[in-house]
């Protein structure tokens, strides 16, 4: 959900440690878009993944996709969409982004697209009769630094990433604000492959929801600003799956 860069400095130690518990070589992959993720855990082609929360209803919708844990971040499993702005511009609601340029971060993040999608639906306008131009970043701190540089006017984001990186008073989102929070969603799980054997499922499973008891797991957990990994809890994703489900029946008309 953040560049190929930001994401191998903050989760190589994680894929190592968890390499190590389940005694097997873990290599990450990466790529652009939230849908070659999506098809690359529909193959096989890699066996479990972190991933957006509009990803994962899709993927549940189109081959089954589920949930093995999620992680709770300040204390629940739940995260929201910001439209941020730069901070020195007079924006004051949503609506002031009419006529303006804005980032979307992919088609299937639920944060970084589907949200304003949902609002812009709510209000009668589409991105191309709302925005002057519309632009895809394809990570949210790409979309961060788009408004802090003043690419475009907004941008919408993951509230994880700009907290993540508001927290560490890095520089670009420093520069921005967040002009509306979203309602809450549930949290961006971890997946499996529908391939991977239910042996290595389980283990995988063990092996996040006891990285709180292990030293070297909660030294990762507080870089990443993780509190702990839990079971799903029931209809975690019911309203991201509703929101979704209102803009393709609008859509549909």
């Amino acid at each position: 959900m953040i560049s190929p860069k930001e994401t191998f400095v903050y989760y190589q130690k994680l894929v190592d440690y968890i390499s190590k518990r389940m005694g097997e070589k873990i290599l990450m992959k990466q790529r652009r878009t939230y849908e070659e993720v999506n098809r690359m855990l529909q193959i096989g082609d890699v066996d479990f993944a972190l991933i957006c929360t509009g990803a994962f209803v899709d993927g549940k919708k189109e081959f089954g996709l589920s949930p093995i844990v999620v992680p709770i971040v300040r204390g629940e499993p739940y995260y929201h969409s910001y439209i941020i702005v730069h901070h020195d511009r007079p924006f004051s609601q949503f609506q002031d982004l009419k006529g303006k340029s804005f980032a979307f971060n992919d088609p299937l993040s639920l944060t970084g697209r589907v949200f304003p999608l949902y609002l812009l639906q709510k209000m009668g306008f589409s991105p191309k009769t709302f925005f002057s131009q519309t632009i895809y970043t394809y990570s949210h701190d790409n979309s961060i630094e788009a408004v802090a540089n003043e690419v475009v006017d907004g941008a919408a984001v993951d509230s994880l990433v700009w907290d993540f990186f508001q927290a560490r008073s890095v520089h670009f989102v420093l520069q921005t604000r967040v002009l509306m929070k979203s309602p809450p969603f549930g949290i961006p799980p971890v997946v499996t492959s529908t391939k991977l054997p239910p042996k290595l499922r389980e283990k995988l499973k063990g092996v996040f929801l006891e990285m709180e008891k292990n030293p070297e797991g909660r030294e990762i957990l507080e870089v990443l600003k993780i509190d702990r990994f839990i079971l799903p809890p029931p209809h975690l994703y019911d309203s991201a799956i509703e929101m979704k489900r209102f803009i393709q029946s609008s859509l549909a008309k």
